[in-house]
């Protein structure tokens, strides 16, 4: 159990400076050459800085604890916004670019200096990269450090994260407040880029770790697959196709996100697809296919008339918003408005999440409180449920 009432607390806190990068530039990771190019470009940027604001803006006075960091934009910088004077930095000399091995010798310098818990801001690729030091003994001293992921980046396959930025406070807010939040050993998982090369999205499991286990805050291991009841999702390709044939949305912009449940519904509809990326379609004809966030938001910009987005749930976590599919940023779906938001999902697939709400994490906290509460879901032909959107881990209303 963690008690942080039993002693001082020393947080590690490291900031992957260019985690969820990939996403909105639809390039699928922030670890590819194309995506790091045009960070230095200045034409993409990160999303792990502002994620690591929300973190620490949600995050209590804590007296009793001290963050130790790495320089700069790995920690450094965000803390010296917030926690003026509460932190220490490493002795490490920080590159203008970082890679995997500077994220390993920092995670390696903060167990050194004997941290109790460390918090990461990153993606699945990050978590990777902390697991490979947390995991080796002789690297950790034997010592099973627990970890808490602040998501931002673009897969998210792990179950070592907090399902928001202010759900990973929320953890830590309770800690030391006095509740005594247990330890689960999670797993760390990326994508599987052979699978993938198939077209499978299939995660791969590279180790686990420690993490404070709070149900409503931490989110599980996305399960992978294609839904194996394929005249389920036929039925709800025919409910799609149907709907689009009504005459208040032929003339609608319909937006395809991400996922294998979606890419089976554009190909029952005649267009090809994209299994991890986000389509469009106008006039019953692909548009535009795999695009981009800044893509995207010109698009339905230029756009006067309705938009939809049709997308789906991440099996295991319940995910609809914020996890592989950054493309639909806050502005798209501003634009779009909730009300046109198409859910599909099988109902195999709700009952697997065991009562827990879907969930969105757009990086808008405004937005994610104002769009919870009950939403419609596509289950077959004619055939819907509502489900719970969102849960009450920010202190906001769930009305939507």
């Amino acid at each position: 159990m963690l008690d942080a009432k039993s002693k001082k607390i020393t947080i590690g806190f490291l900031v992957n400076p260019i985690a969820g990068a990939g996403g909105p530039a639809a390039h699928k990771g922030s670890d590819l050459g194309e995506t790091r190019r045009a960070l230095l470009a200045g034409e993409i940027q990160a999303r792990s800085p502002s994620r690591a604001l929300q973190f620490l803006n949600t995050l209590d006075e804590l007296p009793e604890c001290r963050f130790v960091t790495a320089p700069g934009k790995m920690g450094a910088d965000f803390l010296k916004q917030e926690r003026p004077g509460a932190y220490h930095c490493v002795d490490f000399d920080l590159p203008n670019e970082t890679s995997e091995k500077e994220t390993q010798k920092v995670v390696e310098l903060m167990l050194q200096a004997s941290i109790d818990l460390l918090v990461f801001v990153g993606g699945d690729g990050t978590a990777r990269d902390v697991c490979s030091v947390v995991s080796d003994e002789t690297k950790s001293g034997g010592k099973k450090v627990p970890v808490l992921g602040v998501p931002s980046g673009v897969k998210m396959h792990s179950g070592v994260f907090a399902i928001t930025p202010i759900a990973a406070a929320c953890v830590l807010n309770e800690v030391f407040s006095g509740e005594l939040v247990s330890l689960v050993e999670r797993e760390v998982r990326d994508i599987d880029e052979a699978a993938l090369q198939k077209g499978r999205v299939k995660s791969r499991y590279y180790g686990s770790m420690w993490v404070p286990d709070e149900v409503r805050f931490i989110q599980s291991v996305k399960s992978g697959g294609v839904e194996v009841d394929e005249l389920v999702l036929a039925d709800i390709s025919a409910e799609i196709g149907e709907r689009l044939e009504d005459e208040e949305n032929q003339d609608a912009l319909i937006i395809f996100a991400t996922g294998s449940t979606t890419q089976f519904v554009q190909q029952e509809l005649g267009f090809p697809g994209s299994l991890i990326g986000v389509d469009v379609v106008r006039a019953g004809a692909l548009f535009a296919e795999d695009v981009s966030a800044p893509r995207l938001e010109s698009i339905v910009s230029e756009f006067a008339g309705r938009v939809i987005i049709v997308l789906t749930a991440i099996g295991g976590q319940g995910h609809i918003l914020g996890r592989g599919n950054q493309q639909l940023t806050p502005k798209v779906l501003r634009r779009v408005g909730r009300e046109n938001l198409w859910l599909v999902m099988t109902k195999a697939k709700l009952e697997a999440l065991d009562g827990r709400p879907l969930l969105i994490d757009s990086n808008d906290p405004e937005l994610d409180r104002l769009w919870q509460g009950l939403v419609p879901v596509v289950t077959g032909y004619h055939d819907q449920v509502l489900y719970r959107l969102g849960g009450d881990f920010s202190g906001g209303s769930e009305e939507g």
